[in-house]
């Protein structure tokens, strides 16, 4: 969804989201603004806030419940490379992610480790069930079938409680033997830990001062310690993870995180990728969708291309709708992700632009005729239109089995709806006190638009 700001973008998905909401078992939603909020509140949720100096604290080294992935500790080392910081030159900025990875890797393992030392009896449990979903990769899934997607399907089909008795003890034992199977075993045995049994960040730079790897640049990883110690005081990303995402709803609001940009990328990219897990986690079957306001600010970070190419490529095989909304094409338009987004999204939805090379780039990356493009660049801001005939313009652009369909539309929103999405300033304190006095949000949204109706006409 692309426009310029007042164009009506929040009015059209929020509109949109209302209508297709019945049809969703899962939403997430993240965003800077609270133009969402009102909506969160109409499904019986609460956004939720986040703050630096707050006690919520995501965890990146929590799989919230799925086996471990190379994605999810290249994601961890992804979070650690922002926080140590980009270096520019190229060939730097590889090695210290590769080298943040070989540290990531080590305290999964070494918490591996200690865990099964203290609990021995959960190795054969875990080993079950890891040649349970081996097995039934092999035999029910596609060639190309992951493991992680190979346990998602399995788990939807079959008893949570089952206990994986069927092997025989040399069966297990040749299973653990064999290296490739022993990290199976490793991934399936994380999918069982509590929040509080992954290592966290203080955990990783205790590892990193005293498991160091030789050949590495001695300098360098001291310096990365230096880097990403006082890290430890910022309880949103080093502790245990304090927050669930169990709901229907979850409405991730990151406007106080403004003063710094380096922790809003760090936890979008965070949220992002705890809303990965979840999805995962839930039955492929079940619908669910993603709205990313801003896509370039929160995730153009080094591995955020990874992740967003994941969530349009990967999670369509677990129903998952993704929404990418750009008001800053400009910042867009050099983003790493950008080719990702345009190049996986199967409708675009264009309101007004005030740049005509923006226009152009977009143009061009889908193909729009130009006969589409002079229309865009005559769409009229509903603020300079006549109170009570107001609409929003838009093109709807649509990728189809054999060409791209596209077109004007109006968006003419009922007084309701105008009344959730008015994202304005003074607006937004005026609702959010009088909708305080409804105890159904839905009922005040219905009462208090019928009344500034009623003045307007008055």
């Amino acid at each position: 969804v692309l426009g310029m700001t007042r164009a009506g973008k929040s009015a059209w998905t929020i509109n949109l989201l209302t209508q297709t909401e019945p049809y969703y078992d899962f939403t997430l939603i993240i965003e800077e603004g609270l133009s969402y909020g009102t909506y969160t509140k109409t499904l019986g949720s609460e956004p939720i806030v986040v703050q630096p100096d707050g006690e919520m604290c995501l965890n990146y080294f929590d799989t919230h419940g799925i086996p471990l992935t190379l994605t999810q500790i290249h994601a961890a080392a992804a979070i650690l490379l922002k926080m140590a910081g980009v270096p520019h030159d190229e060939d730097k900025r590889n090695l210290r992610f590769a080298t943040l990875v070989h540290y990531v890797e080590e305290a999964y393992s070494e918490f591996y480790n200690q865990y099964i030392l203290q609990h021995p009896e959960a190795a054969d449990r875990f080993t079950r069930e890891a040649i349970t979903i081996e097995k039934f990769k092999k035999e029910k899934m596609p060639a190309t079938a992951t493991f992680l997607e190979a346990w998602s399907e399995y788990k939807e089909q079959q008893d949570q409680d089952q206990d994986f008795q069927e092997f025989s003890e040399q069966e297990i034992t040749d299973f653990m033997k064999d290296p490739a199977k022993a990290e199976l075993i490793r991934a399936v045995a994380f999918s069982h830990f509590k929040p509080e049994e992954f290592p966290t960040h203080v955990d990783l730079v205790e590892i990193m001062s005293t498991n160091r790897l030789r050949s590495h640049d001695q300098d360098e990883v001291n310096m990365l310690i230096t880097l990403l110690r006082p890290w430890e005081k910022q309880k949103l990303v080093s502790g245990t993870s304090t927050i669930s995402i169990k709901g229907k709803v979850a409405h991730f609001e990151l406007a106080l995180l403004s003063q710094d940009s380096s922790l809003k990328e760090v936890t979008g990219f965070l949220i992002a990728n705890y809303g990965r897990q979840h999805i995962i986690s839930l039955p492929r079957g079940a619908r669910k969708r993603v709205v990313f306001e801003e896509v370039a600010r929160l995730l153009d970070i080094p591995g955020g291309e990874r992740l967003v190419a994941e969530f349009y490529q990967q999670l369509s095989k677990y129903s998952t709708w993704i929404v990418s909304i750009v008001q800053q094409y400009s910042s867009f338009k050099n983003s790493s992700i950008r080719p990702i987004v345009i190049g996986n999204a199967k409708q675009v939805i264009i309101t007004a632009m005030n740049d005509r090379s923006d226009l152009e780039d977009v143009a061009a990356a889908i193909n729009l005729p130009n006969a589409t493009k002079e229309s865009i660049n005559r769409y009229t801001l509903p603020e300079h239109m006549p109170a009570g005939k107001k609409y929003a313009s838009f093109t709807y652009w649509h990728l189809d089995a054999r060409e791209p369909r596209c077109g004007t539309m109006y968006n003419i929103c009922a007084r309701e709806l105008l009344y959730c999405s008015d994202s304005t300033g003074s607006n937004f304190d005026k609702r959010a006190k009088a909708l305080r006095n409804y105890d159904n949000v839905v009922e005040g949204i219905v009462s208090e638009s019928k009344k500034s109706t009623a003045q307007l006409t008055s």
